[in-house]
């Protein structure tokens, strides 16, 4: 059987948001914003990166917005919204979440370096603070809004989470394809993501409805994750990048009450990949590559042969669906050499990150009361994860607190 012979059924599935089964896939809703907020969001999303006070300051790369806190600009709004539509929904339990940290990423739909940005999402500098290599402090919940209608789908390997990188076995067969669509949101934990451009969406010839013309040929995004404490890197945004903006962003109307998750989940695409799992030519084989160096991630492949049915995905584009690999089709998995479990490995990140030698005694008294600081708020947000099962994989658990410096610490903190 053809591929695409099965496109009909499939794709006649996939908008039927009103359907009453529910899915265990990663949720996805369709115009989590009202349209009206589409352009503002748009404008505010490419004005972002390129903004500076007058005092030549940016804006950081990556915010943090407490909840409950009164947003000061159009995006920390839009933040705001996410976190409570995403609780509402049950994505997440209210009572766990202290903020989001947020970011605006944007870049060409034909640019080919996005293949190299495969992670987990994570505090990258818990492991640093409780010197801990096998560490993986999650978000709990990551999302991403699309702004733009441009670029290749997110994909997330649904059986590959942050306890299998701590294995050269474990090879993901299981594919989640969400392509970009202008206010679709989409939230998952814990998996293994990043963007497939050889799957973009093509620069359409006129404008999209309903969008800018600047954001034509371009994949533009607003990521938010969800965390029970501040993520270690993010930074609250700069107090003046609203009264710069110029947008009427305080009464612009950002709640859209029809908003909700689709019950229906994607399309799946595996007995028609199946079926055509001996055709070479049906598939198109793509190489991966992980963002961060190898030390910082243990065990995370380096690089990722990846398999996948050209025809059928091309014909979905703009859609969500799944595909489970036939056995000739599994991906392939290289692990660099310098990709092992060393406990203290990345000790050496604040060793070099404080003060000089010659610095004041009070520099280096702040220094450390900071890092002392950070480290007591990642071992109360581990604490609470651990005892209530939540968030935390308990095989994680179990290993953390049988590790020489986790177990010491976290038998301080009553675990």
């Amino acid at each position: 059987m053809s591929l695409l012979r099965s496109l009909p059924h499939l794709v006649a599935t996939l908008f039927l948001c009103d359907a009453a089964v529910q899915h265990p896939y990663p949720h996805v809703i369709h115009d989590i914003f009202p349209p009206t907020a589409v352009k503002p969001l748009q404008r505010a999303a490419l004005y972002l990166p390129g903004f500076q006070d007058s005092k030549g300051e940016n804006a950081a790369d990556f915010n943090w917005l407490p909840r409950g806190v009164t947003p000061r600009n159009l995006l920390e709004r839009a933040v705001s919204e996410i976190m409570d539509a995403d609780i509402k929904h049950g994505l997440v339990d209210g009572t766990d979440v202290a903020g989001a940290s947020w970011w605006v990423n944007i870049f060409d739909a034909d640019e080919e370096s996005a293949t190299d940005n495969w992670h987990f999402d994570q505090d990258s500098l818990a492991q640093n603070l409780l010197n801990d290599s096998t560490l993986v402090m999650a978000p709990l919940l990551s999302t991403v809004t699309y702004l733009s209608s441009h670029g290749g789908p997110t994909g997330l390997f649904l059986d590959y989470d942050t306890e299998d990188r701590l294995s050269s076995q474990a090879v993901p067969s299981e594919l989640f394809l969400s392509f970009p669509t202008t206010n679709k949101h989409l939230a998952f934990s814990g998996a293994f993501h990043g963007v497939l451009p050889e799957l973009r969406l093509r620069p359409r010839q006129g404008q999209v409805l309903g969008d800018i013309p600047q954001v034509k040929g371009r994949r533009v995004v607003l990521a938010v994750n969800l965390w029970d404490y501040k993520e270690n890197i993010a930074q609250v945004s700069h107090p003046h990048y609203g009264d710069s903006f110029g947008e009427p962003w305080q009464e612009l109307p950002l709640h859209n009450p029809l908003a909700a998750p689709c019950q229906h989940g994607p399309a799946d695409l595996t007995a028609a990949a199946e079926a055509q799992a001996e055709l070479d030519r049906a598939w198109t084989t793509v190489e991966l590559h992980s963002e961060q160096k190898p030390h910082l991630k243990p065990h995370v492949p380096h690089a990722l042969g990846l398999h996948l049915p050209h025809g059928l995905m091309q014909a979905l584009q703009g859609r969500t669906a799944v595909l489970r690999f036939p056995a000739l089709r599994r991906p392939v998995l290289s692990y660099h050499p310098l990709a092992k479990v060393v406990l203290g490995v990345r000790t050496t990140l604040f060793a070099g990150a404080g003060p000089p030698s010659q610095a004041p005694t009070q520099e280096k008294t702040r220094w450390a009361n900071f890092v002392q600081a950070s480290r007591d708020t990642v071992l109360g947000a581990l604490t609470r994860r651990c005892k209530q099962a939540k968030y935390m994989p308990r095989t994680a658990c179990k290993r953390l607190t049988q590790g020489t410096n986790s177990r010491m610490i976290m038998q301080t903190n009553g675990l």
